[in-house]
């Protein structure tokens, strides 16, 4: 691992927090982990959030030192002032909701390449 001065990763965290990344991962993670082990949590269980929760910081730690690693302090500032803005606020809050969508059509449009290339293959 690359080492960065306090400064670049204060500026990465802050870009963590802005983009709300940890978020909206442990999310995900928390939705696949409630179907996963659907049978074997008690009713109102929040065993899930917990876990979820111990692994936050470790999670945001790494990615803050990803963006360290991938974006410049000049490119960060600016970042941080696009999510700043109403723009940005406005994408930010309707990330996940398109994510969500992009992955379910996606999955559409995969299968059915897997269907043309088993039928070329097949040919």
């Amino acid at each position: 691992m690359t080492e960065h001065s306090s400064a670049t990763l204060e500026k990465a965290h802050a870009l963590v927090d802005a983009t709300k990344i940890a978020r909206s991962t442990l999310e995900a993670v928390k939705t696949v982990a409630r179907q996963q082990f659907a049978n074997n949590l008690p009713p109102h269980s929040d065993v899930i959030d917990q876990v979820l929760e111990s692994h936050r910081a470790d999670l945001e730690q790494v990615i803050a030192e990803v963006y360290a690693k991938h974006y410049s302090t000049q490119t960060m500032d600016a970042a941080l002032a696009f999510f700043s803005s109403e723009a940005g606020r406005e994408i930010d809050s309707k990330r996940v909701a398109i994510d969500v969508e992009v992955q379910e059509r996606s999955r559409v449009i995969g299968r059915e390449i897997m269907q043309d290339l088993l039928k070329k293959l097949s040919q």
